[in-house]
């Protein structure tokens, strides 16, 4: 086993070699040879323990920061998520409505037709549409059909 070695500063060159080993490593295609080299590296000098250790504190602080980023970034998605699924909410809900509206709409003209069927076949006198029927009811007065219209005369005693 490796004793460690007293602390020294490192210098500009320790730093960037150790830069250089850190991505190599963390690029995930060091091999076993690759490893040892840099365990030989690390050991051969204090100054490289301690760059090696400056470069770990350094992307310490970019992966606490990209953590961050990741978590603010997973925020916006989910409230983005959020926001299309209202979105979605409110646009199936305007269909309905509309879907509703006519349907009501369409059994009110229906049944407005059905009775005014009612009305004519019903009735003693009636006009189509664009007829206009002059009658003289029961009691002698003159009645002016319109279109589209229908008249019951009652007697009563």
């Amino acid at each position: 086993m490796s004793e460690k070695l007293p602390r020294a500063k490192p210098n500009q060159h320790d730093l960037e070699v150790a830069a250089d080993w850190f991505s190599q490593l963390r690029d995930g295609d060091a091999g076993a040879d690759k490893v040892e080299n840099w365990k030989k590296w690390l050991s051969a000098d204090c100054r490289h323990q301690s760059a090696w250790e400056q470069i770990i504190a350094i992307t310490g602080r970019f992966d606490a920061i990209q953590e961050q980023h990741d978590e603010q970034r997973l925020g916006e998605i989910l409230t983005e998520r959020q926001n299309k699924r209202i979105n979605r909410r409110y646009f199936l809900g305007g269909m309905a409505a509309i879907a509703v509206t006519s349907g009501v709409g369409w059994i009110h003209y229906r049944y407005d037709s059905i009775q005014g069927l009612a009305r004519h076949a019903t009735a003693d006198h009636a006009t189509h549409v664009g007829q206009i029927k002059a009658l003289k009811n029961y009691y002698g007065y003159r009645v002016w059909l319109n279109t589209s219209s229908a008249v019951r005369q009652s007697i009563a005693n």
